[in-house]
């Protein structure tokens, strides 16, 4: 508790630092960071789980420096909210006429709700096929090649980065990945988004990592209710998204299946929609296909009243023999201000199946967030 005391110090004591500095030579850095603080009260009610709680977490606080020289841009970032540093973004990016070529600790290159931040996504936490694959950051290099209405991105990846409390280590998994998007409708207020994405994954062999598949009901604190263990040691994944953001109003889908060694396959699917009320249209960044920042139009720092958003998500886990877990959650997002945002989402989920986890029954949360970035 001390030592995330000192970090949120730290954090908050670098949030108004200018964002960029300039040498002669043109090379820039900045620093960087985020922080959000999670309050829940939940409600779990299954055959062998009964336990009615509140609790709270600092979910995120990270800090780390970005910045740009001539063609090539660069960021370093850690996060300290656990019991353990983690190593976050830390790569570096040529790019030039379209091209791109990324290399270091970084997101591998699937699902749009995954490569979109953390500050961006609708709800507190992603849907269930985002978290229930094992999307992460690696260790690897992508070539990617983008448009005005389309990208491609390609890459190799070793394991992740972690830390095990004695030091950092990398797994020795390995991971090749694709993703490609195309806009056929792009206009100032209407957008559509179509993507596809696939996953070769082996877990290696020094244990440090399984082709375990499983998610949280969108609740970080509350526990996962439904968990597949496949023996095989290899995977196959394909994934599909669509969007469609017209003005004020926006919706996402998402779907993914991984068939794994020796096992059945398992799926998850997503369907999420959201309008901002005061009539802001959600970002969009063709050129990396994922979505960006949603600035209030009349922020309260001009004598507004920011940003207000309503959301609905509807989410599914079909882990066959060893249960489905669906999940229907209610999201209200306040954006005061361009890089402040509170959040409120109500959700409700279920396990189904004789292989649930703890059994059939139902968990009930509400939970919140101040969040804020730099």
């Amino acid at each position: 508790m001390t030592r995330q005391l000192a970090c949120l110090a730290a954090l908050l004591s670098v949030s108004a630092a200018p964002a960029l500095a300039q040498d002669d030579s043109g090379f820039e850095i900045g620093l960087r960071g985020r922080l959000f603080l999670d309050i829940a009260r939940i409600d779990e009610n299954f055959t062998g789980l009964n336990d009615d709680y509140s609790d709270s977490q600092v979910r995120t606080a990270r800090i780390g420096v970005e910045g740009r020289w001539r063609d090539w841009s660069y960021v370093a970032e850690a996060d300290f909210a656990g019991d353990s540093v983690v190593l976050k973004d830390v790569f570096a990016q040529w790019t030039n006429n379209g091209f791109a070529v990324r290399f270091g600790h970084f997101k591998t290159p699937n699902s749009i709700e995954q490569i979109t931040s953390s500050r961006y996504t609708t709800f507190m936490e992603r849907a269930q096929p985002v978290d229930a694959f094992r999307y992460g950051r690696r260790v690897g290099v992508t070539f990617a090649r983008s448009g005005t209405n389309y990208s491609l991105t390609g890459g190799v990846f070793g394991g992740s980065l972690g830390d095990d409390s004695t030091g950092f280590h990398m797994s020795d998994s390995m991971t090749v990945a694709g993703r490609a998007t195309f806009l056929p409708v792009q206009s100032e207020d209407r957008l559509v988004h179509l993507g596809v994405h696939a996953r070769y994954y082996d877990e290696g062999d020094d244990g440090s990592e399984s082709l375990r598949q499983r998610a949280r009901p969108g609740v970080r604190m509350a526990d996962r209710y439904v968990v597949a263990n496949p023996a095989g040691e290899t995977a196959t994944l394909l994934g599909v998204e669509a969007a469609w953001i017209e003005g004020p109003f926006h919706a996402l889908v998402e779907a993914a299946v991984e068939d794994a060694e020796g096992s059945e396959a398992v799926n998850s699917a997503a369907l999420t929609a959201g309008w901002f009320i005061t009539g802001e249209q959600r970002a969009y960044r063709a050129s990396t296909g994922e979505f960006r920042r949603t600035a209030p139009a009349r922020p309260v720092t001009e004598g507004g009243t920011g940003a207000w958003e309503l959301a609905f998500r509807a989410d599914r886990f079909d882990a066959g023999a060893d249960g489905t877990q669906t999940a229907i959650g209610l999201a209200l997002n306040w954006y005061p201000a361009e890089t402040v945002r509170v959040m409120v989402n109500a959700i409700h989920a279920e396990a189904d199946g004789a292989g649930a986890r703890f059994g059939e029954g139902e968990m009930n949360a509400i939970q919140a967030r101040f969040q804020i970035d730099w």
